[in-house]
């Protein structure tokens, strides 16, 4: 959090700090962090969207920010979608996550500061599916319920509320 915080204030006071310093000559000396900072100072992304694609990043940035974008292999990133499945998130999450990874990879080709990704297969995007409850289960509901969360029940069930 402390980094991630002393990179939005440099983003947002100090981007000459950013500032490409003969990133040709020096490809080779490309980490991904630095790669992934210029990344975000390309796209310029509100601050929800900040927030958003450095939470999705906080693990690769972790395993991979200082190595050399050009060394970046398919062993290092079969490694991280491995670690990110054991972590306590839905794989739909991992794979959102794995998508900006990939996403960043992809433009570091565009810039020719790597070779093409090969990237591993992102896990399979299944969504939990609730069964809204019956008729009869919602008449139970409303029958015990406050007089106040009654209306609750009945806009969610007619309006097609989603759980969560």
């Amino acid at each position: 959090e402390k980094h991630d915080s002393l990179i939005k204030h440099r983003i947002k006071f100090d981007r000459e700090s950013f500032q490409k310093e003969e990133m040709e000559e020096k490809v080779e000396e490309l980490t991904f962090e630095t790669c992934y900072l210029e990344y975000l100072k390309e796209k310029k992304f509100n601050k929800k969207g900040l927030l958003w694609q450095m939470d999705a990043m906080r693990y690769p940035l972790k395993m991979i920010g200082s190595l050399s974008v050009q060394s970046i292999t398919k062993a290092h990133l079969e490694k991280i979608k491995e670690d990110m499945l054991d972590m306590p998130v839905k794989p739909v999450s991992v794979r959102c996550r794995l998508s900006v990874l990939r996403t960043v990879l992809r433009w570091c080709a565009q810039k020719n500061w790597r070779g093409p990704v090969d990237f591993p297969k992102l896990p399979p995007a299944h969504y939990e599916k609730f069964i809204p409850p019956t008729p009869e289960e919602l008449g139970l509901i409303m029958q015990w319920a406050s007089p106040h969360i009654v209306r609750v029940i009945i806009l969610g069930a007619q309006c097609g509320a989603r759980v969560g």
